[in-house]
This record gives C-alpha cells, sequence and structure tokens, in this order.
C-alpha cells in the first residue's frame, strides 16, 4: 500500500491494525488467553472459532518485525519466492518456520525477532515495532478540540480519508451527551454513511450511549450486513443492556435467515437463541 499511496497512508493503516489487535486480544480473553497465539489449537473446536483479527493483525505485526531485522528487501524477495514456492499447496506453522530458517533467517536474526514467541506463545512480544500516523496525530488534535467544546463544524475536517474518520469516531469518549452525539450526526450524516467500517463504529458509539436517532440505521445495517465482525459485537452490545435485548432478538429473528451460518452461528450464542432440531 506504501508503494501506492504513500507513507502518509500506509501509516494510518498500520495504526488501524494495531488498533485491530488490541481488540482482537481483548475480545480473545487477554494477553495471555490461548486464542492470541497465532499457532492455535484447534482440537475438538469448530474452525470458525480461530477465524478472528488475531491471524491477520498479528501475523502483520510478526512480518513488520521481520522486515525490522532483516529490510524490506530480503523481506519482499523471500515473500515472492515463497508464495510461488507454495502456491495452491497446504501450509503449517512448522513448515513455515523451517522454510523461514532455511531462506531468511541466520540464527542471529531469528533470535532477534523472537521467532517462537511470535508464532507459538500468547500475546505481544516485546520487541514488536512500534507505529505512528502523523495523520492521526492530527486527528487527535480535532477530537481533543471536540472534548474541550468546539463545534463539529468547526473541527477542519473537509479532505479526510475514512481511515481518518474511523479514528476519530474510536477516539470519541465512552460517554457522549445525546445533544452533542445529534450535532456530530448532523454535521456529519453518520447515521447515513455508506461504509461499512465507519457505520459500524458509529453504531457501537449509538449503543453504548443509548442514542435513539441512530436505532433505524443500526436496524438496516443489521438486515442488510452480513459479516460476523460486524454483527456480533452489535447484538452482544445490545444483549448487554436493559433496554436493547428485545431488540436484538427482534432483529435478529427477521435478519437470521438471510445470515451465514458462520454469522448464526455466533449470534445464537450470544442471544441464546434456540438451534432448530436436526432431520
Amino acid at each position: 500500500m506504501e508503494e501506492l499511496r504513500g507513507k502518509r497512508y500506509a501509516d494510518m493503516l498500520l495504526e488501524l491494525g494495531r488498533q485491530d489487535l488490541a481488540e482482537a486480544i481483548k475480545t480473545a480473553g487477554g494477553p495471555g488467553a490461548a486464542d492470541t497465539r497465532l499457532h492455535l489449537d484447534l482440537a475438538g473446536r469448530d474452525p470458525d472459532e480461530g477465524t478472528t483479527g488475531i491471524a491477520y493483525e498479528k501475523g502483520s505485526a510478526f512480518l513488520q518485525t521481520i522486515e525490522s531485522v532483516v529490510g524490506r528487501p530480503r523481506l519482499d524477495a523471500f515473500l515472492r519466492e515463497y508464495f510461488e514456492h507454495f502456491q495452491f499447496q497446504p501450509m503449517t506453522s512448522e513448515q513455515l518456520v523451517a522454510y523461514m530458517r532455511q531462506h531468511l533467517l541466520a540464527d542471529d536474526e531469528a533470535a532477534r525477532i523472537n521467532v517462537q514467541a511470535w508464532i507459538y506463545e500468547p500475546g505481544l512480544p516485546s520487541n514488536i515495532p512500534p507505529v505512528h500516523s502523523e495523520a492521526f496525530a492530527d486527528v487527535d488534535r480535532r477530537i481533543e478540540a471536540w472534548r474541550t467544546g468546539t463545534a463539529p463544524r468547526s473541527l477542519g475536517t473537509t479532505g479526510w480519508s475514512s481511515h481518518e474518520w474511523l479514528h476519530f469516531l474510536r477516539g470519541l469518549p465512552e460517554v457522549i451527551d445525546p445533544a452533542r452525539l445529534a450535532e456530530l450526526d448532523r454535521t456529519f450524516s453518520l447515521s447515513t454513511t455508506g461504509n461499512s467500517e465507519l457505520m459500524f463504529a458509529w453504531l457501537e458509539i449509538a449503543v453504548r450511549n443509548h442514542y435513539e436517532p441512530a436505532f433505524p440505521a443500526l436496524e438496516r445495517f443489521l438486515t442488510s450486513q452480513g459479516r460476523r465482525k460486524f454483527l456480533r459485537p452489535l447484538y452482544t452490545a445490545l444483549a448487554a443492556t436493559g433496554w436493547g435485548e428485545a431488540i436484538a432478538v427482534r432483529i435478529y429473528k427477521k435478519a437470521r435467515p438471510t445470515y451465514h451460518s458462520v454469522s448464526v452461528n455466533a449470534i445464537d450464542q450470544v442471544l441464546n437463541h434456540p438451534r432448530p432440531p436436526r432431520g
């Protein structure tokens, strides 16, 4: 992405990825949880349980760590060779490590990277490279200005990419007065955005703060969106409230037949939905 859009753009993606990784680790049970390992033990489990952001974002951070030791040219050349060599073939963690040691990493480099910890141990090794986005530093200043009373129309958001908007929404306080939410909604049309990532972030805020003007958008989203990464957190948030469980059950009854089985299995558990008998 850096080659296509430049470093500023790529840095935003890296920082959003780290935010996603932190959330995935929290959802998995914290840094010591077994499911925060890249090499998962799925024996006797539904493989869908392993389909989380850990594989994507911790895997990305692992590659960033390798790059910090061997440099981008060597890593890029290795990855091209790796994909050509193993195309259309299954792969195991053990095969990957062996191939890396044979074709990329000297012993001292493998030790500096701490390959064992990255792949087989839970949490994040201490040598994870830091990420920093100058664009997000600017967004953070706008968030602070909003916190201290600056009107949304005066924040200077013209030209923001979806990444800056997502960082803005993620950086807002946990608890927000309904009047201020309404002002944000009116100014930025948040309840009618066509970007699913932004709508999801906005609806999380709306549910958390019982912001009823966004509930029609919530129902539209839950009945038109099929991705488990969006559905499960919203249903979970609704079900955790005294007022939201009935809303979640009502919407799910209508939407359930349209969802993929992976999403159905997850949300059935969230809402204790009875499964139809087999046969």
